[in-house]
């Protein structure tokens, strides 16, 4: 018996999960770069990115971690900025309510875990660019103000997309992806 011969169903298995990691991947590119292509709606759909990065850290933690970078790298060659969306904003939130759904944590913990992961991406973000995303509107207010409306912001968007996530797309995950 050879070795193809031996592991012929794990190669099938590793084709599949190759496939869908990038298809989610591809998904995870598109929507990010969609406010290029679509200005307008692109920047609503962008949003959307967290989407595919939660798949995959649903599935299998790791591949959220390596879709994420590769989804990142390739969305850098064409669009910079929307690469450090993608590493700093949308894909933390995804990373965190995968794992956190995957591990089984209860909804609280997923929701304060992925603002934490938001918050300190937002963080991340504003030390790279060196404004924060609410800094125009706050300016007059101080870093504390801006603090404390990145982690309320941070708070918002997380329980939208946990409520969005567990009420809407895992039953669907569950039906179209049986274990």
């Amino acid at each position: 018996m050879t070795v193809g011969q031996r592991s012929g169903r794990s190669d099938v298995g590793r084709g599949r999960r190759a496939a869908r990691v990038g298809m989610l991947v591809g998904l995870t590119i598109a929507l990010q770069l969609a406010p290029a292509m679509l200005p307008g709606a692109g920047l609503a759909l962008s949003a959307f990115s967290t989407l595919p990065i939660y798949i995959l850290a649903l599935g299998a933690p790791g591949e959220g971690l390596v879709g994420l970078a590769a989804a990142a790298a390739a969305v850098a060659t064409i669009r910079p900025g929307g690469a450090l969306l993608l590493a700093f904003m949308t894909g933390p939130i995804g990373l965190a309510l995968g794992w956190t759904a995957h591990a089984g944590w209860r909804l609280h913990w997923r929701i304060l875990l992925a603002t934490t992961a938001e918050t300190a991406g937002l963080m991340a973000l504003g030390g790279i660019t060196g404004a924060l995303p609410f800094s125009r509107l706050l300016s007059s207010a101080g870093p504390r103000a801006e603090v404390a409306a990145a982690l309320g912001f941070s708070l918002i968007y997380s329980f939208l997309w946990a409520a969005v996530l567990d009420n809407a797309v895992a039953p669907l995950l569950r039906r179209l992806l049986p274990r």
